[in-house]
């Protein structure tokens, strides 16, 4: 899996866990990355140094959508 796929996986885990009723479109997106850009920073944390440089790439591909 490369860090665009992983990025946009992570990103569409926590998107469909918004309820349409009750977070605009907008709102979800931002939620979602901001989720996911935790979850990143927590994997970065937990490895130290192993796997660094993919998973900054995710956060990087993240950042994009």
């Amino acid at each position: 899996m490369t860090p665009k796929e992983k990025a946009e996986d992570l990103f569409v885990t926590f998107y469909q866990r918004y309820d349409d009723s009750i977070y605009s479109n907008e709102s979800a997106k931002i939620e979602a990355k901001y989720c996911a850009l935790v979850v990143i920073d927590e994997v970065m944390s937990a490895l130290m140094g192993y796997d660094f440089y993919f998973w900054h790439e995710v956060k990087t591909e993240l950042d994009k959508l």
